[in-house]
């Protein structure tokens, strides 16, 4: 275990996995903005799907919410004292229960933290991030993590979350591009304008 976690923080961190230098070149007035900035991160994707359909179809659940909450998420060591992982556990308030399994409400979501390499930056982003926490519906795709915590999610993937943002009316604000940008889902997306269409049209699924 010790060992796949130091090779997973290689791949992220010291490997070039993981491009924190598009986040940091990037400046915005917005808290929304640096909210979604501190979860951005380039990695080659384990479910990759070529459309939402598939998507809902392979998630555990799907729900849209409101994130209503950040605190410090699980902590994960590695081989050395500098090799951890850090996540981020948001609350998200469940508005409907669109696909896939129920889920409780208030519902645990783990976000990893690509930019945060010690328990001093940890906190600080911690605090920060519950500072700037967006208001409105996300859309996200779940996959329940158990290891060892059920109960606990994350996205599927990094385009398994949806807002509206300031990049866009539909955006993927996990990944650095917007679906427009990256050309992701837009068979599917179609004539979608927000995220209250997009939500509607994944409870077509059922």
């Amino acid at each position: 275990m010790l060992r796949r976690l130091s090779l997973v923080i290689c791949i992220l961190a010291a490997c070039g996995g993981v491009d924190t230098q598009r986040a940091s070149d990037r400046t915005s007035d917005s808290l929304e903005s640096r909210f979604w900035e501190q979860y951005q991160f380039s990695a080659f994707e384990v479910e990759a799907y070529s459309s939402i359909e598939d998507m809902a179809r392979a998630a555990d659940a799907v729900v849209s919410a409101q994130i209503v909450s950040v605190g410090p998420g699980r902590v994960f060591q590695g081989d050395t004292p500098e090799d951890r992982v850090y996540y981020a556990s948001l609350g998200l308030q469940v508005e409907e229960q669109l696909l896939g399994a129920q889920v409780k409400s208030p519902l645990e979501v783990e976000l990893l933290l690509p930019q945060v390499f010690d328990d001093q930056g940890f906190q600080l982003a911690v605090t920060e991030l519950a500072g700037w926490v967006p208001k409105g519906k996300i859309l996200v795709f779940l996959r329940e993590k158990n290891d060892p915590d059920p109960g606990v999610y994350r996205p599927v993937n990094s385009v398994g979350l949806f807002a509206s943002t300031d990049r866009a009316d539909i955006d993927t604000p996990l990944s650095f591009e917007t679906p427009a940008e990256s050309g992701v889902f837009q068979s599917s997306l179609g004539d979608i304008e927000d995220i209250h269409d997009l939500v509607a049209f994944v409870a077509t699924f059922k």
